[in-house]
């Protein structure tokens, strides 16, 4: 049978919930099914299937958060009396909160992030209030990390089910290998600079284990925490050894060519360019951040793993992947062990599962 289905997110621009979004969007057309995304905000960066259809709900609509939230929700509730979907599926945090007070009976909602770390505990127990709703047929967490820690807060645990992020693994190609973005050995980060992916801890790293004496730090992305990142490498003295990019279409030839990727962050949902990175056969050197690293990272085969904020251990890792050449090439061959659960064949199926059934 083929089914309507209504898909709520934030936008389509550059970020994992807008990703799946549009993976999911696509998949599910491709099976002949008709999909409605609602958006936020109209800003579309993902490519997607001309039979994907685009309302725009317009969350500004008053000075008032409290008035626009009213204004969505009464927007997504027309929506749902009017296409009469099968599944209302909200991507992303605010996304969820606002689709579980459209009291639809046939809601999905999902974890983006790591809700446990960064918030007030007022604003988690609103959480597990709507959450809890009992129109909320399904909660998605992407790690099964995520859902053990807040099973605990459900009375209905059989509606928590873990689908990991459906990642587009990109293939390592000679051509990619061939386009050498820098003239010196460099280590990676490509990330949303934001001080939850805490940036300025691994160049403290890079500083004071004096890792600029054997290789560059590249960084790509962009994001509020800049400044502060240009004004830490002045004082540091590493304007000739880090390099800040900003954002770049296609990191993937950096990300080929890097001695490793480092991904620091202080919280995750589930990091999808760790996985990225693996697939390009590319050693990740990543904190325990709550969610997603430990479960893609086996620790001492394909990548290291440290505790969060521990820039010692970082520095550590990162000295170790130069000098142990030995250590390097274990890495490099057991990279991509693990990662065929995470093709977006298998995630797809699982998402099949709960919109279907």
């Amino acid at each position: 049978m083929k089914f309507n289905y209504l898909l709520l997110v934030g936008s389509l621009k550059k970020g994992g919930a807008e990703r799946n979004t549009a993976i999911l969007a696509n998949h599910l057309v491709s099976r002949g099914h008709a999909v409605t995304i609602a958006l936020f905000i109209r800003n579309i960066a993902f490519e997607l299937d001309p039979r994907v259809n685009i309302v725009h709900v317009d969350h500004k609509r008053y000075t008032s958060k409290v008035l626009s939230a009213l204004y969505v929700i009464a927007n997504v509730r027309k929506l749902v009396r009017t296409l009469r979907p099968k599944r209302l599926i909200a991507m992303s945090r605010i996304g969820s909160l606002l689709a579980t007070c459209v009291l639809f009976r046939h809601t999905v909602t999902r974890f983006d992030i790591y809700p446990l770390i960064g918030y007030k505990k007022y604003k988690q127990w609103q959480f597990w209030f709507f959450y809890n709703m009992p129109w909320v047929k399904y909660v998605v967490c992407p790690s099964e990390e995520l859902k053990e820690d807040v099973t605990r807060f459900f009375l209905n645990k059989r509606k928590l089910v873990t689908i990991y992020n459906p990642v587009p693994l990109p293939k390592k190609n000679a051509e990619q290998a061939s386009e050498l973005p820098e003239s010196r050995t460099y280590f990676a980060i490509v990330s949303r600079l934001s001080r939850q992916k805490n940036v300025a801890q691994v160049i403290e790293a890079y500083h004071r284990f004096r890792i600029f004496e054997r290789a560059d730090l590249v960084i790509l992305g962009d994001g509020s925490e800049m400044l502060h990142l240009k004004a830490l490498i002045r004082k540091l003295e590493l304007t000739d050894y880090v390099k800040l990019k900003g954002f770049i279409g296609d990191p993937h030839p950096y990300m080929v060519n890097a001695v490793a990727l480092i991904n620091a962050s202080l919280r995750e949902g589930f990091p999808n360019v760790v996985v990225e990175a693996l697939s390009l056969g590319t050693p990740v050197i990543s904190s325990l951040a709550k969610t997603g690293p430990k479960e893609i990272i086996f620790h001492g085969d394909n990548g290291y793993l440290f505790p969060v904020g521990d820039y010692e251990k970082m520095g550590e890792a990162m000295t170790e992947l130069l000098v142990n050449k030995d250590l390097y090439a274990h890495l490099k061959r057991n990279v991509t062990k693990g990662l065929d659960r995470f093709t977006q064949e298998k995630v797809m199926n699982s998402w099949e599962k709960i919109l279907i059934n």
